[in-house]
This record gives C-alpha cells, sequence and structure tokens, in this order.
C-alpha cells in the first residue's frame, strides 16, 4: 500500500471544519482541546493519529483516506446476446475488474 506524503492535515481539516459550519468552540469541546490549540491543528501538516480518528468522527469525515494512494481500477465487460426469434438473451455475462 502506498501512502502520500505531500498532505498537510491541518488544511484538510480546516476545510471541512468549515463546511460543516460548527463554532471553533463546539469543536474544541468535541475533540477535548482548548480553542488556541484548534488553530493549531488547522496549520499542523500532521497530527496524532487518536485525535485524528476523534476529529474524523466530529467531522464524519474520513481524513486517513486521504493519505492512501487509491489504486486505479480498469474494467472490462464482455455481454454476448444471442437473438432468437426476435428475441433477446443474454448468452455470456462477464465482469473483469482489475487493479491497474
Amino acid at each position: 500500500m502506498k501512502y502520500r506524503e505531500d498532505i498537510y492535515i491541518g488544511n484538510l481539516i480546516k476545510q471541512k471544519f468549515e463546511d460543516k459550519k460548527i463554532s471553533i468552540s463546539q469543536f474544541a469541546k468535541e475533540i477535548n482541546c482548548s480553542r488556541a490549540n484548534i488553530y493549531n491543528i488547522f496549520t499542523a501538516k500532521s497530527i496524532d493519529i487518536d485525535k485524528l480518528i476523534l476529529i474524523s468522527n466530529v467531522l464524519e469525515y474520513p481524513f486517513l483516506d486521504d493519505y492512501i494512494f487509491q489504486t486505479p481500477l480498469t474494467t472490462r465487460i464482455v455481454l454476448e446476446i444471442e437473438v432468437k426469434n426476435g428475441k433477446s438473451y443474454i448468452k455470456r455475462f462477464e465482469d473483469v475488474t482489475k487493479s491497474v
């Protein structure tokens, strides 16, 4: 599994916090820290994993997913249709999805 190193988690947290439209005081209370510490979180490059999980729950956003490179998928579907007496029948259906 590959991980991204170019993430400034504080920026992402700040964006999701602003989207959620809750007050700094309420957010600080829900993640058990001071208001001043919230501003430090917003500028942090990294954060303690336990705190990040708590913030993820409060802001309802899976921040850990942003660290993991998603493996692209290629999809190929094979569909054979047979027509008999004016009616169509599926003869074969195959879904071949794989990681690139």
